[in-house]
Order: structure tokens, then C-alpha cells, then sequence
């Protein structure tokens, strides 16, 4: 699967940076219940489409600048954050290419090639369950990085040629996901928090059948987000 992100930007490792030097002392609102609200930009990864058993026989380049947006509640324990995390992501495709013939839009086998005629979205929704270490905080820059887990479903919406034809994908599959979380924050008030946040997210073995011909598609969904943050403490 190949990649087109782009790595963070440098203002946000530096803030991240500073956060992670805060003594561990001085942590965010101990004991305390928070939701964050999240939303930005998020950067696909191409998807590889092994098709019928063959590998790498589609790949799917996505336009970048699409959407993020994430709700997280979750309990600050000290060091340590717990959080369950809704996410919502949507990308749309730039080129469709064809490395092994398939059948796509219409009764005609499509030859390898770029097709960028082949339009439509991916809508990607996950539930996590994240777990963060923090530094910092206390009414001072904060800073925390950790994992998550949980499951991601992801629609195929309508792949299909401009032209007026049925769409040859157009299916919905749930698979097991991962991510990594970074963030940084500054206090606003006595309970609000701004900050900034990256997130890499990925999973594997996603499969969908074609309408035309019921082919199998199996593929890997990943993309990195960076997003702007507030958030509430109870």
C-alpha cells in the first residue's frame, strides 16, 4: 500500500515538545471528567484492492484536505488518560488505477491504466478505545501521546464512472482498526482547553463484492489527521 501523507507540521511537534518537558508533577486536572471535540484535515493513505486473490490488482488515489472529525469523553486519571473515541472521516477519489484488467463500470473489461474518470467517496467511521500518558497540564501547556483500538466501518459509496452507469462498488465492511494519538493544548479557562492533535489510524482486510460480475475487492485503509481540539472539564 502506498502512501501519500505528508509528515506534521513543525509548529506542532515543537508545542508537543515543549508539553513533554513539563514536569510530570504538574498534570492536567487530576481526577476529572473531560469530552473533546476534534476537527481538521485528514491525509489517506492509497488503498491497494487485491482483487479476486490477486495482489496489488487496484489502487485507489485519494484527494488530500478531506475531513476529520472526532468526539472523545473520557477520565483523567493523572498520568494516565482513558477515552472512548468516535470518529468520522471522509475521503474522495482522485485517480482509480487498474494494474490487472477488471471489470469496473459498464459490460467492458478495463485494461491497467489510470482512470480518472472513476469518482466517489469513502466514509470511514470508527469507534475506539484510546489510552494516553500526559505531561503537563495544571493550567499550563499539556501535551500526551498513546493507542487505541476498537473497530472501523468503511463505506465504498458509489465508485463509479462519470458517465451514467452503475456504480461497481457500492458495499459497506467492518474490520478491527488501530491508532496512534499526539496532542498538544493550552488552557483557555478554568475548564476549557485549545489544542491541536495528530492522529494515524489503519486497518487491514477490508472486503467488498463488485455489483457488476461479483468480483471480490480486499483492501487496507489507513490516513493521518491533524486536527484543531477544545475541550471540557468537568
Amino acid at each position: 500500500m502506498k502512501s501519500n501523507h505528508k509528515r506534521p507540521a513543525g509548529a506542532f511537534t515543537a508545542l508537543l515538545a515543549v508539553g513533554l518537558l513539563i514536569p510530570s508533577a504538574a498534570q492536567a486536572r487530576d481526577g476529572k471528567a473531560y469530552v473533546q471535540y476534534g476537527l481538521g484535515l485528514t491525509d489517506p493513505v492509497d488503498t491497494e484492492f487485491r482483487v479476486d486473490g490477486v495482489k496489488e490488482a487496484n489502487r485507489v488515489d485519494y484527494h488530500t484536505g478531506q475531513f476529520d472529525t472526532a468526539l472523545a469523553a473520557g477520565y483523567d486519571f493523572g498520568t494516565i488518560r482513558v477515552e472512548g473515541e468516535f470518529v468520522a472521516q471522509r475521503s474522495r477519489i482522485h485517480d482509480y488505477i487498474v494494474n490487472v484488467p477488471t471489470l469496473l463500470t459498464g459490460p467492458e473489461i478495463s485494461q491497467p491504466g489510470v482512470y480518472p474518470d472513476v469518482k466517489g467517496y469513502t466514509h470511514r467511521k470508527a469507534l475506539m478505545a484510546n489510552v494516553l500518558v500526559e505531561a503537563g497540564g495544571n493550567r499550563r501547556i499539556g501535551a500526551y501521546a498513546g493507542l487505541g483500538v476498537g473497530f472501523q466501518q468503511v463505506k465504498a459509496s458509489r465508485f463509479r464512472s462519470r458517465l451514467p452507469l452503475e456504480a461497481f462498488i457500492d458495499a459497506k465492511s467492518t474490520r478491527p482498526v488501530g491508532q496512534f494519538l499526539a496532542g498538544a493544548y493550552v488552557p483557555l479557562t478554568k475548564n476549557v482547553d485549545l489544542g491541536v492533535k495528530y492522529r494515524l489510524i489503519h486497518g487491514e482486510g477490508f472486503k467488498f463484492t463488485s455489483i457488476q460480475g461479483g468480483q471480490r475487492f480486499k483492501g487496507n485503509f489507513g490516513s493521518h489527521s491533524w486536527l484543531a481540539t477544545i475541550a471540557w472539564n468537568f
